[in-house]
């Protein structure tokens, strides 16, 4: 999935459209981004004002621009869908409730030295049941350890398992003692503490800062993965290939802070046909081209 050599693995959390952070985490991302693969565990979308304003479109661009693989959360449910996000997005545990189709890909594999790595993702059964009716009504989800327990059976030759888990760092815990093949967890879901690294048997589990404050990072060494944590607090100029969007930002800010702004305590939960000229969901249910069902 990319020429790149790798030797880590980069991911985020619960961005949830927290644009004024964006500047400080692109310029950490593409530091590291010539050898690391860059991962998202879900929520990048909604909770803040700059996603009434923008219905999420400078967020797309960051997730085109910066990312390589990326997992749907409960929140912006529908952003997953279109079609260039859809192509990043992994997800084992969500399938059309009438087909049992999956509605995203399950797996990517990278090539990282001699190791075979598999990447997938799930949503935890709680936080399914937390995206809006209307947007699930036709979709299903399948336990989480059950999904990945039929996915690894179908990859006997994948060794090393990573996941994008958006259920909760304790629902994660859990998870790796359910499934003791897991290599790494990468947790997200939820404001909170803890964000390891933690240990259960040999997976390691760990939490990026959410809404752009920071990111985690795990790697292979001899004898199994390490992991860490990372804020993005020291400030750094964006990448030259990211003006653009560093542009947009600064106007919607702009219109954020002017007389006719919206106070920053809005809950930003709004569904994207609502807003002018926003793209409308696909039909629920659907993808927007044949999955693969690896």
């Amino acid at each position: 999935m990319t020429a790149r050599v790798l030797d880590q693995v980069i991911a985020t959390t619960d961005f949830h459209s927290s644009l004024d952070q964006a500047r400080s985490l692109l310029s950490h991302l593409h530091a590291h981004r010539a050898r690391s693969l860059v991962l998202d565990c879900g929520d990048f979308f909604e909770g803040n004002p700059y996603y009434l304003l923008g219905a999420g479109a400078v967020e797309r661009q960051l997730l085109l621009s910066a990312y390589d693989v990326i997992a749907p959360g409960n929140h912006g449910w529908t952003q997953y869908f279109e079609p260039n996000l859809w192509a990043l997005a992994v997800c084992t545990n969500v399938v059309d409730a009438a087909s049992g189709h999956f509605l995203f890909h399950q797996i990517r594999t990278v090539q990282m030295g001699n190791r075979a790595v598999g990447i997938t993702a799930v949503l935890s059964q709680q936080d399914f049941a937390a995206i809006p009716w209307a947007e699930r009504a036709e979709h299903r989800v399948i336990a989480p350890a059950e999904a990945l327990r039929r996915l690894r059976a179908r990859h006997p030759r994948i060794g090393d398992w990573i996941v994008l888990s958006h259920a909760g760092f304790a629902d994660d815990l859990q998870l790796a003692a359910d499934c003791p093949f897991l290599t790494v967890i990468f947790a997200g879901h939820g404001d909170s503490d803890p964000y390891g690294p933690a240990q259960v048997g040999t997976t390691v589990i760990v939490k990026g800062a959410e809404r752009g404050r920071g990111y985690a990072c795990a790697e292979p060494t001899l004898n199994g993965w390490t992991a860490r944590v990372h804020t993005t607090q020291t400030a750094a100029p964006a990448p030259h290939g990211f003006a653009p969007i560093v542009d947009q930002i600064a106007e919607l800010r702009t219109k954020l802070i002017g007389p006719r702004a919206m106070p920053s305590c809005l809950d930003a939960r709004i569904e994207t046909s609502n807003v002018p000229n926003s793209p409308r969901p696909l039909p629920y249910g659907r993808t927007p081209g044949p999955a693969r069902r690896q």
